[in-house]
C-alpha cells in the first residue's frame, strides 16, 4: 500500500492502543476471498473491533481515510456502541455535495473551516497547507488553535491558526499501529527465507515481544526507582534473547 510507512510485503490489519501502540488484535489479509461483498475498509474495522472484543464498551476508534466513511461510522455508533473519528476521502457517499468540491466555497485561507452535522456524525472541511476532510461521532464543532510556520513579508515565523478539535484529536491519537511498527523494525529478527509462512511467524513473534515490553513497562513490579531510566526496548530484547539461549 503506497501511502503506508511499510509499502511492500504481506498485509496484517491491526487494532492498537493509541497511547502505547499495544497491538490488541491482528488479522492477516489473504485477498478478496476472505471478506463478504462491500467495502474492504468497513469489513476490516468491524472485524478488528469484534476480534478485540470491545463491542458495546464505548471505546473511541481512530482510522485513516482508507477505512472511514459516514456509513461505517453511523453503523459503529448505532450497533457497536463505538464512536469513531478519521479523515475521509471526498468521494465517500453520505458527504454533503460542497464537501466533494475541489475548491469549496468559503475555504480560501489557512485556518478556514466549514462544519456539517448529519445524525450522529460531525464533519469538517479545514484548510491547512491543503484542504483536510474529517468526520467523527466523538466530537462536536469545537475549535482550537494550532501553531504553524507561516511566511510574512518574506520572513518565516510561528503563528496560531484556528483548527477544529476533530483534527487536533485525530493528529494526537492516530498512529498507534505505526508506533508499534516503528519499535518492531528497530530490532526485528529479519532472517531471509523463501517460505512466506516463516516470515509471518517471525512477524507475529516480534509483535508478541513488543506487547510484552509494553506490559512490562506498565507492571507495578517493574517500575523505575527515583530518577533511574526505564528499560529500553533494546535492553528488553537482549534480555529475552539471553534467557532463551542461556541453557544452550
Amino acid at each position: 500500500m503506497p501511502a503506508k510507512p511499510t509499502k511492500r510485503g504481506f498485509k496484517i490489519w491491526a487494532l492498537a492502543d493509541s497511547n502505547t501502540g499495544y497491538i490488541c488484535y491482528t488479522d492477516v489479509y489473504t485477498g478478496k476471498t476472505d471478506r463478504p461483498q462491500g467495502q474492504l475498509g468497513e469489513h476490516v474495522v468491524k472485524k478488528c473491533i469484534e476480534g478485540a472484543d470491545i463491542v458495546g464498551q464505548g471505546y473511541h476508534v481512530y482510522v485513516d481515510n482508507f477505512f472511514s466513511s459516514p456509513k461505517l461510522f453511523q453503523d459503529l455508533f448505532d450497533n457497536y456502541q463505538i464512536a469513531a473519528c478519521g479523515t475521509v476521502r471526498k468521494n465517500r457517499s453520505g458527504l454533503p455535495a460542497d464537501f466533494m468540491l475541489k475548491h469549496p466555497v468559503g475555504i480560501d485561507n489557512r485556518g478556514d473551516m466549514k462544519f456539517f452535522q448529519r445524525k450522529s456524525i460531525s464533519g469538517v472541511l479545514w484548510k491547512d497547507k491543503k484542504i483536510v476532510t474529517a468526520i467523527s461521532t466523538i466530537h462536536d464543532h469545537s475549535r482550537f488553535e494550532v501553531q504553524r510556520l507561516v511566511q510574512i513579508d518574506g520572513q518565516f515565523d510561528k503563528a496560531d491558526i484556528p483548527c477544529p478539535k476533530i483534527i487536533v484529536d485525530y493528529t494526537k491519537y492516530m498512529g498507534g499501529v505505526d508506533k508499534a511498527d516503528q519499535y518492531i523494525q528497530y530490532y526485528c529478527f529479519n532472517q531471509k527465507t523463501q517460505k512466506w509462512y516463516k516470515r509471518v511467524f517471525f512477524k507475529f513473534l516480534e509483535i508478541l515481544k513488543y506487547n510484552a515490553y509494553r506490559l512490562f513497562l506498565l507492571s507495578p513490579n517493574h517500575q523505575t526507582v527515583g530518577n533511574s531510566p526505564a528499560m529500553t526496548y533494546l535492553q528488553f530484547s537482549r534480555q529475552i534473547a539471553s534467557s532463551l539461549i542461556d541453557e544452550y
